[in-house]
């Protein structure tokens, strides 16, 4: 299992709606126990919008970017998510994120 950053934004205004570190074993896990904790709900959809970027520092990790549907009573909403891991994912190769 790894540690990872999971942060959740509001995709109409651009705000930091929750963050939380995430001891998960994918980032589809991640993700879900994040959005479970704060919204009580998991995703029915994971899409990767931005290819993952490398960001160096005294402990370097990787952002990856995803554009998540969440059950509403009316309808589904769209959360964007960035995680930030230890691990950057091959999204050419069958990976942990789908």
């Amino acid at each position: 299992m790894t540690v990872m950053q999971v942060g959740l934004i509001n995709t109409a205004t651009g705000d930091v709606i929750d963050t939380g570190f995430i001891d998960a074993k994918s980032h589809r896990e991640a993700i879900n126990l994040e959005l479970s904790g704060f919204f009580g709900v998991e995703m029915t959809t994971m899409d990767k919008i931005k290819d993952p970027e490398f960001v160096p520092g005294g402990n370097p990790v990787w952002r990856h970017v995803y554009l998540c549907g969440i059950p509403d009573e009316e309808y589904e909403r769209e959360v964007l998510i960035v995680l930030y891991s230890s691990y950057k994912i091959d999204y050419g190769a069958k990976d942990d994120a789908g």
